[in-house]
């Protein structure tokens, strides 16, 4: 699962969980910032994935445009 967090106003990022059973537990936070959200996830075995998202955190750094989409491997041991 993948989504938003916002804990500071100023400072929203786009953070991973891991569900287990009926609690989530924060496993990453990815580079972003600003204007970001909308993760998706593809699984490309039990240890491997693929997430893209999009974030402004090296346009303006602000909820402001550029934002722009990333793509990042995952990988879990």
């Amino acid at each position: 699962m993948g989504g938003r967090k916002t804990v500071d106003k100023n400072r929203p990022v786009t953070t991973l969980y891991w569900l287990e059973n009926d609690t989530l537990h924060e496993i990453m936070e990815l580079p972003s910032g600003g204007d970001n959200s909308y993760p998706g996830f593809v699984e490309l075995s039990p240890t491997r994935g693929l997430i893209s998202y999009y974030s402004s955190h090296e346009g303006s750094g602000t909820s402001l445009a550029p934002s722009s989409i990333y793509l990042a491997e995952l990988s879990m041991q």
